[in-house]
């Protein structure tokens, strides 16, 4: 069995976290008519790039090394639309940066408090996420990773230290906030007595995906095998409110 391993780099992390943290806590509007329409707890949405790597021992690295955030994206509490200019932004990267292949997409699970996502699983992939990624992976064969961070707020600040949940979800805390992240593989596959599966151009092939029901898909996160607060951070002071730290 091919095992596969999606690694999540430093600066993925701090890119995917800040972006759900944003849409989490600054409150944001569609309209520009009224003040009261400014919304928080809202989701967001990104492209994941890095490189696919295959290993020795036949198992396969998925190196996520860089998060493209979706900020004209159509965020809701419940939902998130990406908008219609993507493809500018894959021209951009594949021209000027081709060291960096396209992989997949990341997008945010918004919950009040953490106890809310845990009664309900919440950091898991919802259907209309995994139906969104059936469709993204027979538009672009190159979509290949998909990614959820859920996020929530405590009422007391912690730092506790993360805790795996499954081989490809991840929690952790920093400060008033916790994180979740889920990891799933999506790939082509065929039916067992298909037997023009493997015929050239064979258009029989239907999209599977691969998450927590399985155990070869292994998340990995360098930086919360040991995160380390450098410098006092501040703490929640209301909805939309902040009082900063040791800035």
């Amino acid at each position: 069995m091919t095992n596969y391993i999606i690694q999540i780099s430093d600066d993925a992390l701090m890119e995917m976290s800040l972006a759900a943290l944003e849409a989490y806590v600054i409150p944001q509007s569609h309209t520009n008519k009224s003040a009261k329409e400014l919304r928080t707890e809202l989701e967001t949405y990104g492209l994941l790039w890095g490189h696919e790597i295959f290993l020795p021992d036949g198992n396969i690295l998925y190196s996520v090394q860089k998060l493209t955030v979706d900020a004209m994206a159509d965020r809701r509490t419940d939902a998130v639309w990406p908008s219609k200019g993507l493809m500018v932004i894959k021209d951009m990267i594949t021209s000027y940066w081709p060291q960096y292949s396209f992989l997949g997409d990341f997008h945010s699970h918004p919950y009040e408090y953490y106890k809310d996502v845990e009664e309900i699983k919440g950091y898991e992939f919802s259907e209309a996420d995994r139906k969104s990624m059936v469709e993204n992976k027979k538009n672009d064969d190159d979509f290949r990773i998909s990614l959820v961070m859920t996020i929530s707020s405590l009422k007391k600040a912690s730092n506790s230290e993360p805790k795996i949940i499954s081989d490809n979800i991840i929690c952790w805390t920093f400060n008033n906030y916790r994180f979740w992240l889920n990891a799933c593989l999506v790939y082509k596959g065929y039916e067992k007595n298909d037997k023009t599966a493997l015929l050239p151009n064979n258009s029989n092939w239907i999209i599977k995906y691969h998450n927590s029901d399985i155990d070869n898909i292994y998340l990995h996160c360098p930086y919360l095998s040991n995160p380390w607060q450098i410098t006092r951070f501040g703490k929640k002071a209301g909805k939309g409110n902040h009082i900063a730290g040791d800035v």
